[in-house]
């Protein structure tokens, strides 16, 4: 009797911790992005609204850097970040970039709306017909439902597209739910959900994109990315020694 009464305490304790551990919901999640084709950069503009349902320092936004695609592993750069009138830090913390926003010393609760503005260069799936635009909009690293979400991704040049050229799927990892619309129109796509989204359930767009239309990056660009400016030197003494 005794064993079952401790057991159903740490079941209780858990569910209450796993409740607690959920301090706040995202009312609103806008998020507006505006692809630079020749520059091959993203332009990444969001709005995320979070309701506290106690007092905390901050939030934290976890951006995924590196994919696995086709068994290889594929890093982007994520650079210029802002989060308007609050303070924030970033780093890299496993396969994500994280942004961490709010002051140590500083409580707040209520409703926030957390403005975020960053660029996101090397982004891009270059396949031998075309460019792939893939990209998470929502992320599956939120622990929180989020209420509502709005999208829009702008191409800064306008083509022709089909149905065939785009996809969009929700919920976890590896599921092809698709509770969210999609439209697109000359040049910009939006969508909204059609349902709210549990704790880390995703939101993935993907577009094929003309070959020409991204500039896609010389082999040496390619090289100083991989290896960076030592990798490369280190190469040129390579040959040097084999040559002499």
């Amino acid at each position: 009797m005794h064993l079952i009464k401790n057991a159903l305490i740490i079941i209780l304790l858990f569910i209450t911790s796993s409740v607690r551990a959920e301090y706040f919901v995202i009312n609103d999640y806008k998020v507006n992005m505006t692809v630079l084709g020749q520059k091959g950069i993203i332009m990444v503009d969001e709005y995320i609204t979070v309701e506290f349902s106690e007092p905390r320092r901050g939030i934290f936004r976890k951006i995924p850097y590196i994919y696995m695609i086709d068994g290889k592993e594929t890093e982007f750069s994520i650079k210029n970040v802002d989060v308007e009138g609050y303070e924030f830090t970033t780093y890299h913390e496993g396969s994500n970039f994280v942004i961490k926003v709010g002051n140590k010393d500083i409580f707040i609760d209520g409703i926030h709306t957390y403005h975020f503005t960053y660029q996101v260069k090397d982004a891009f799936i270059f396949a031998k017909d075309h460019t792939e635009f893939y990209w998470n909009i929502l992320g599956n690293e939120w622990p929180v439902e989020v209420k509502n979400i709005n999208y829009s991704v702008h191409l800064d040049q306008a083509m022709p597209m089909t149905e065939k050229d785009y996809y969009l799927y929700t919920g976890a990892k590896g599921d092809t739910s698709r509770n969210a619309t999609i439209s697109y129109y000359i040049d910009t796509f939006k969508g909204t959900s059609t349902k709210s989204f549990a704790p880390y359930e995703g939101l993935t767009l993907a577009i094929n994109l003309p070959i020409e239309y991204i500039k896609r990056p010389t082999y040496w660009e390619e090289m100083w990315a991989k290896y960076g400016k030592a990798g490369i030197g280190g190469f040129y003494f390579y040959l040097s020694l084999v040559c002499f």
